[in-house]
């Protein structure tokens, strides 16, 4: 096993876990059992490599499966890695096998979570070991060795939420332990400037109905408008010089019936729902906005859209505590529900410190789909330095 690096020996101090929804028994051999899960896998099915940049350090994952590699690859790609940058050799490593497709089972089972919940998270008693289980996918993660291994029951039969952001624990659990926190948002970046500086992004927060996808969505859809995607629901916040960097990562948006309605000509692209538990289709940006998608972008400007019985769309200066009132509530909510591992108060600390740096504004959203594109793209020109 790898020695811990000074930053792992860090992270496995039990204290920098919140309320864990379980205690987690017999754990490392849990894990092993996991692993040899894998090892099996690899033999019944060659996996799959792929080295992704996500929020600044690079991952490696494996696939035992070729549907859920694909599934994998659909999302993440525009992650994938220059060979410059991963030949350093990843920080965290995901070794995950589809069940079904490599006929190997696995004897850790999902019974042992909490009764009755779906979606649980487990941690051992040294909090060495977070074990994760959410719908069909299991995980195990030895954040000593910063190694997750994952099984998937079956990736044929994946929702479209579970298509739109495969790896969910085990990726969350790696930004987690970079130190990024969480925020309840989407962002779309400006094109990256040519001297080789980081992209401008625009944080587009606000509680469900808000129109927050629908402003990305409209970004996305006009692409001489200049703009990237980087998140429609997840970002990670990361402090830097100067301010903040936001890390998206699955290139991927799930769209209602009315959106998909109101964005016909992305939603003819969109997967339809193929499961009876889904409700919405899947739109992977791979297939609509070809290398127009980035991973992260410092955040110059933050719009709160508010739908309104207008045309074009208008934006105004708000203070930084009104952006604190709309950004902060389903944040802090939002990662709660994830029943993840949580720095509840440094989120908190995070989110004043970003409102206190880039400028936020009321995107009043109206009918005109342009001209909310339009109004952004304004937002990252005259933003913040």
């Amino acid at each position: 096993m790898n020695e811990p690096t000074p930053h792992a020996a860090r992270a496995a101090d039990p204290g920098t876990l919140i309320a864990p929804a379980a205690r987690l028994d017999a754990a490392a051999e849990r894990f092993a059992e996991l692993a040899d899960g894998f090892s099996r896998a690899v033999a019944a099915c060659a996996p799959t490599e792929a080295d992704y940049l996500m929020g600044g350090s690079v991952v490696r994952v494996r696939v035992a499966g070729e549907e859920l590699a694909d599934a994998i690859e659909a999302c993440l790609g525009h992650l994938r890695c220059a060979s410059a940058v991963a030949a350093a050799g990843p920080a965290f490593r995901i070794d995950v096998w589809d069940a079904a497709a490599t006929g190997v089972a696995g004897r850790f089972i999902s019974s042992d979570g909490p009764e009755g919940v779906e979606g649980w998270c487990a941690v051992s008693a040294d909090a060495r070991h977070v074990a994760q289980e959410r719908f069909g996918e299991l995980s195990i993660a030895d954040r000593r060795s910063r190694r997750t291994v994952a099984r998937i029951s079956d990736a044929r039969a994946m929702t479209i939420y579970e298509r739109a952001r495969p790896l969910y624990y085990p990726l969350c659990l790696a930004m987690w332990e970079m130190g990024h926190c969480a925020i309840h948002a989407g962002m779309v970046a400006a094109a990256p400037p040519g001297d080789g500086g980081p992209a401008r992004g625009c944080l587009v927060a606000g509680a469900s109905g808000s129109g927050k996808s629908s402003t990305v969505l409209s970004c996305v859809e006009f692409g001489d408008a200049g703009l990237r995607f980087v998140s429609d629901d997840h970002i990670w916040l990361q402090a830097a010089v100067g301010g903040f960097v936001g890390h998206g990562l699955w290139g991927s948006v799930n769209l209602t019936p009315p959106q998909a309605a109101r964005f016909g000509e992305l939603a003819r692209r969109a997967i339809p729902p193929r499961h009876p538990a889904d409700e919405k289709s899947l739109l992977l940006l791979r297939d609509c906005a070809p290398g127009r998608v980035v991973g992260s972008a410092h955040i110059a400007a933050m719009a709160f859209p508010q739908v309104r019985d207008i045309d074009a769309a208008l934006a105004d200066r708000i203070p930084a505590m009104q952006a604190m009132l709309a950004l902060a509530p389903s944040s802090m909510l939002g990662a709660a529900f994830l029943k993840m591992p949580d720095r509840p108060q440094r989120r908190l600390g995070l989110i004043g410190d970003l409102v206190a740096v880039a400028p936020g504004y009321r995107l009043g959203v109206g009918r005109d789909r342009r001209s909310i594109a339009d109004a952004v793209a304004r937002l990252l020109a005259e933003g913040m330095p």
